[in-house]
């Protein structure tokens, strides 16, 4: 998988975020500066950390599998998008509103959202995609955080786009990368 798909699929990854953080700003509720940039702080944190016990948990499954690890790990890829696809799917056309202000049901919030940093955490950790620890940190955190901060205050404004349109993008952009990265692996492209 080379660098552009790895880097791609963080983005799309944020962008759940920023579908999320959109239906925080559809909100009565006014947010500040300070608060809003709390709130993206608590999602890049979330992701950053579930993306990193992904990445720790895909490295000791790679030791164990030895096999086919290109081909599992682009497989799990495929299950994301496919996930937050059908999820944006099922969702209602209504954007739910949430009291973040109470820390448990932001936990909530960020930790659903950061299921998919996870799992693309595993398939990144289960193959040599080039990039130490620190890389990933330097990439998830500031992108999901800078996607945070923008959605809660773009999503007040309706014309830009909500959680289940950015959703579906996203779950079918990931879900043809991995697909992509298949027909690449068995040399079909």
């Amino acid at each position: 998988m080379d660098r552009f798909i790895v880097y791609s699929i963080i983005i799309l990854l944020a962008l759940v975020h920023y579908g999320q953080s959109c239906s925080l700003g559809f909100s009565p509720l006014k947010y500040s500066v300070p608060r809003a940039l709390n709130i993206a702080l608590f999602f890049a944190v979330f992701a950053l950390g579930m993306f990193s016990l992904g990445v720790l948990l895909g490295v000791f499954l790679s030791e164990m599998i030895e096999q086919n690890l290109s081909l599992i790990a682009t497989f799990i890829l495929l299950l994301v998008g496919i996930k937050i696809f059908l999820d944006a799917k099922k969702s209602k056309a209504i954007e739910k509103i949430f009291d973040d202000s109470k820390y448990l049901v932001l936990t909530g919030i960020a930790f659903a959202v950061s299921l998919s940093h996870f799992l693309a955490g595993i398939a990144f950790g289960m193959i040599d995609v080039g990039l130490d620890f620190k890389s990933y940190a330097f990439l998830v955190f500031p992108v999901v955080f800078l996607f945070s901060f923008a959605g809660i205050f773009l999503g007040k404004k309706r014309h830009f786009l909500t959680s289940n349109k950015i959703n579906l993008l996203s779950g079918a952009m990931i879900f043809a990368l991995a697909l992509f990265t298949i027909f690449r692996l068995y040399k079909i492209l």
